[in-house]
């Protein structure tokens, strides 16, 4: 007989009826106790659910503070009209420490006269302000004032955390 003809009587008898449970070797260390078998959603909901939702967690929290660091550097510039002279000066001397250089030392003078000269105006945020300074070409008479309003304008905010 040829091996075709073998395999042609043969008739198809293997049949499996169950299932063999896959076993993983036990280090030295490990017990020999029987391993706690989790369904589905419970399997999920530890390896996969809970380290999302702590990144989640921990991305939050990091943007947070950052929106909390640019807001206590720059959020003095959107209330210029209204704030108090006291916390513009605060405000002001805040920003010349994050930002070394420019604007110069007298910029927190140069914001207080600037407050005195938008007074009669009906300007309130940063963005009005920055236009009403370039429109009216006062870039020269307060060039600390628009320097900051620009770096405001312009720094994204998804990078607030960036590089201070």
């Amino acid at each position: 007989m040829t091996q075709k003809t073998c395999l042609r009587q043969r008739p198809n008898t293997t049949k499996w009826t169950h299932k063999e449970k896959r076993t993983r070797k036990k280090q030295a260390d490990e017990s020999t106790e029987l391993d706690c078998e989790q369904s589905g959603w419970v399997q999920f909901k530890a390896t996969v659910f809970i380290s999302l939702i702590d990144h989640l967690i921990v991305e939050l929290d990091g943007r947070y503070h950052s929106y909390k660091d640019f807001q206590q550097t720059f959020g003095f510039l959107n209330k210029i009209p209204s704030i108090s002279v006291q916390d513009l000066d605060t405000g002001a001397a805040n920003l010349l420490r994050k930002y070394t250089g420019d604007p110069k030392e007298d910029f927190v003078d140069e914001i207080g006269q600037f407050k005195e000269f938008i007074k009669e105006n009906e300007y309130t945020s940063a963005r009005s302000l920055l236009h009403f300074i370039r429109e009216r070409r006062l870039q020269s008479l307060f060039p600390n004032v628009d320097l900051a309003l620009r770096l405001f304008m312009t720094l994204p905010a998804t990078s607030a955390g960036g590089s201070f």
